[in-house]
């Protein structure tokens, strides 16, 4: 399949964390793969403080990197290094982290408490560890890479201060045809066209 790199994002760098947190955001728990450890996770209202507030500042004409999160003591705040609002295709991003060094060493998810207005929200966390074997059941890793190839996805990437990156999964679009193609070039996760 030809290709053509998409210039919006540099992407993320995989050279520099030690960790990547891959994350699966889906609308119903039946979406998850079953066997999958369940961990709970209370309200953060720090967390959607800062999503309205994000929201406002794009709303007055900032652009999104100038909107990071910047949320002290939480791994999953920084700047946004990579996002896409159409369909992509990330079946692949398993075998991307496994060829650039990182090893799938847990897998576990939690529910996002209901905030007004919005829906139910259950997210699938995928962690990858540098320099580290896959530790996790093949039953697992295949289940994580079905998901992952079960539809296309709106890929949010994020760089953070600390040495753990996240890369958020959401929109999940059933038998859409993708627009990009999530890969690694030049030890960096970046989008591609479909050409």
């Amino acid at each position: 399949m030809n290709s053509v790199e998409t210039p919006a994002f540099e992407g993320l760098d995989l050279t520099d964390p030690i960790a990547v947190l891959v994350k699966f955001h889906v609308s119903k728990e039946e979406h998850l793969p079953l066997g999958i450890r369940q961990v709970s996770r209370g309200t953060d209202a720090a967390e959607d403080m800062q999503h309205r507030m994000d929201a406002l500042k794009v709303k007055l004409g900032r652009t999104s990197t100038e909107t990071g999160r910047h949320r002290p003591g939480r791994v999953d705040t920084g700047v946004p290094v990579l996002r896409t609002n159409v369909p992509t295709h990330v079946g692949s991003f398993h075998q991307w982290m496994i060829h650039s060094g990182f090893g799938l060493t847990d897998v576990h998810w939690f529910e996002k408490p209901l905030q007004p207005g919005r829906k139910p929200s259950f997210v699938l966390v995928c962690r990858y560890e540098k320099g580290e074997e896959t530790s996790v059941s093949n039953r697992l890793a295949m289940a994580v890479q079905e998901l992952a190839a079960s539809g296309s996805w709106f890929v949010h990437c994020w760089m953070n201060p600390g040495p753990v990156d996240t890369v958020n999964m959401t929109s999940r679009q059933l038998g859409m045809k993708p627009k990009l193609q999530l890969e690694v070039r030049d030890q960096k996760l970046v989008t591609v066209q479909q050409v």
